[in-house]
Parts: C-alpha cells; structure tokens; sequence
C-alpha cells in the first residue's frame, strides 16, 4: 500500500521499512475507529450511515384522566389503526391555509402503508375543511408543518373520524410518544425519559407489542413530581412491525411528558 509521510509531504520510497494499516469496518461497510465509535451518532443521525439511523420520540398529554393515557398530545389512550386508509387533515383555525397565507398552509405526514414500509405525504391545509390524501397510511408517526408559518390551530390527522395523529397549535409538529417498527428493520432502545409538574405518584410505562402478539411492558419509570431519564448500556431490542407505546398512569390534571430514542438498523 503506498504510504504518505507528513513530514516530507510526499509518498514513502519503496525500502525496507514497512507498516501494516489495518480498516474497521462494520456489516454494513462502515469505517470507523476500531474498537469505538469515533462520531458514529454524528454520522447516523446525518444519514451518512447506510443501513442505520435515528428516531426521536417525544410526547406529551396536557391533562391527565386518572386512567392510562397514552403520552400524546390530543390526549386519551391511543388506538393503533388495524387497517391501512388514506388520510384527512383538519384544522381548527381557518388562518392555517394555503390560500389564506397567514397561517400553516401544507402539512408533509410520514408513517408506514399497509405493508410496514416508510411513507410520506405533503398536503395543501383549507382551514376546518377536510383535505384527503392519496397515499394509504397504516401507522401516521409523525407530521410537521412544511410550509406557511406555524400552525394557528390545533391540526386533526384522521382515518375517517378517528383522530389517528394530532398536532397542538403552535407547536408545527407532532408531539407523540409511540412508534412502530417498519418491515425490514429492527430498532434497539438507546434512552427512555419521562417527566411531570405535579407531586403525585405516576407510572410512565413503556409498552411493546410485536408483529402477531399482546401489549407487555418492556420498560417502566416511576415519578413523583420529578423527572427520569435511562440509558440503556445493552439496548432493548424490538422486531419488525412492533409497536411501541409510552403510557402514563397518574391523577388527572398532570401534565406529563417522555421522550425515548431508538437506533433502526436494517435487517441483514
């Protein structure tokens, strides 16, 4: 292998003194440092790494209902979707439109279609007035403001009447705290956070459910008006098509929220 010396500036002459250079590269034909991750997160979450990224998952529910709620900002226990559907979009305000330019006028929604593959969707808002799509979504994971400004209303993702996401007005994004694993990948839990503003016991519990089985729980944190946050050494690994839901389990009127980080790899 030809050899650069720095001193010189110049290429090694072909002698007697020799060194051996060894690559690190990992399965899917990464180069990295040998036996660390030299600015692997960097590289992940700015997609220079095939084969893997990043997810953030954050949520919150305002207004607890002394019962399960699912950590989401429209509130409630969250009911996965069984079949795929197009979407419909709604706001509340009709500022937030594309003809009225003074509030959000497109929405991009991402997710997953009937076969657990990645999706996504821009469309044009009109105020109160439903807006469908084309594109066909079994999960809805996430949505955004896209452009315009940020939304003035609160902003309804439905299949139908079921809200299915939601995003709270002014935020210009989804605040939800479940996600599914998309066909063909394979998500290992990095961190798990929860916290609430008020001095009462709660139980933020994040729960698993694989392709074909029941909810369980696969982590817990427990508070009283405090916060947690874990990091997981050895991440909890979770399969294809597996969905995940951080729910909380308080008095009412608490406001709660929790964030976790996933890193998706890509099934060999």
């Amino acid at each position: 292998m030809a050899q650069w010396n720095k001193d010189t500036q110049s290429y090694r002459a072909q002698d007697t003194t020799n060194f051996e250079v060894f690559i690190c590269a990992d399965e899917h034909g990464n180069i990295g440092a040998c036996g660390s991750s030299l600015n692997n997160e960097i590289n992940i979450s700015a997609g220079l790494t095939p084969g893997m990224a990043n997810v953030h998952k954050f949520g919150a529910v305002e207004t607890t209902s002394a019962t399960y709620d699912t950590v989401w900002s429209k509130g409630g226990a969250y009911v996965f979707p069984s079949s795929a559907s197009v979407v419909t979009v709604a706001s509340s305000s009709g500022t937030d439109s594309d003809t009225a330019n003074t509030g959000a006028e497109t929405i991009t929604i991402q997710g997953l279609d009937g076969s657990y593959n990645e999706v996504e969707e821009t469309l044009s808002l009109n105020g109160s007035t439903d807006v469908t799509g084309n594109q066909q979504f079994l999960r809805v994971h996430r949505a955004f403001i896209a452009s315009g400004v940020t939304n003035v209303g609160n902003i309804d993702i439905k299949h139908g009447s079921t809200v299915i996401c939601y995003i709270s007005a002014g935020m210009g994004q989804t605040q939800v705290a479940y996600y599914t694993v998309p066909a063909g990948k394979t998500a290992y839990l990095k961190s798990f956070a929860a916290t609430q503003n008020k001095n009462q016991e709660n139980s933020v519990r994040m729960f698993q459910r694989p392709s074909g089985g029941v909810f369980r729980v696969a982590s817990e944190l427990n508070l009283y008006g405090s916060n947690m946050h874990t990091l997981f050494t050895i991440p909890i690994r979770f399969t294809e098509k597996t969905d995940i839901d951080v729910r909380s389990y308080t008095g009412s009127n608490c406001t709660v929220s929790s964030m976790f980080d996933l890193l998706i790899v890509d099934n060999p």
